[in-house]
């Protein structure tokens, strides 16, 4: 299929390893797809999403959930997938994904997802109320 042509060979699903163990690049796409049920929240920007982006890998996450980093959805490293689409559908998504431009840099989306950016800019509001 389509599919198959476009990443033949290049395709490695990896099970159950932690980031330490992974060898992630530009070329590296996590796909995170979560269902929690009906009346469950979506939120699909994990902490392993934000480990990928910050060292260059896109991101495949589940329609509905990008709400907290919309920063992150807008640079390109994120895109978010209706993972209920056909197997045609989802493969051309996953095509348009690989060639889609990333418009930020990785310094920039490391400052956005970095824990001590994060906790200074709190500190900050609550000084200026």
């Amino acid at each position: 299929n389509e599919l198959n042509l476009e990443f033949s060979g290049r395709i490695k699903i990896l099970v159950g390893k932690t980031f330490s163990e992974l060898s992630i690049g530009s070329n590296s796409f996590l796909i995170y797809p979560v269902n929690y049920g009906v009346k469950g929240a979506i939120e699909s920007v994990s902490i392993n999403v934000l480990e990928c982006v910050s060292v260059g890998a896109k991101c495949l996450v589940t329609a509905g959930g990008c709400q907290t980093w919309p920063e992150l959805e807008s640079s390109g490293r994120i895109v978010q997938i209706n993972w209920n689409e056909s197997a045609e559908s989802l493969a051309n998504q996953l095509i348009t994904s690989s060639n889609h431009k990333v418009t930020s840099n990785l310094v920039h989306l490391r400052e956005l997802v970095d824990i001590k950016n994060n906790c200074m800019s709190i500190i900050n509001t609550s000084n200026s109320i």
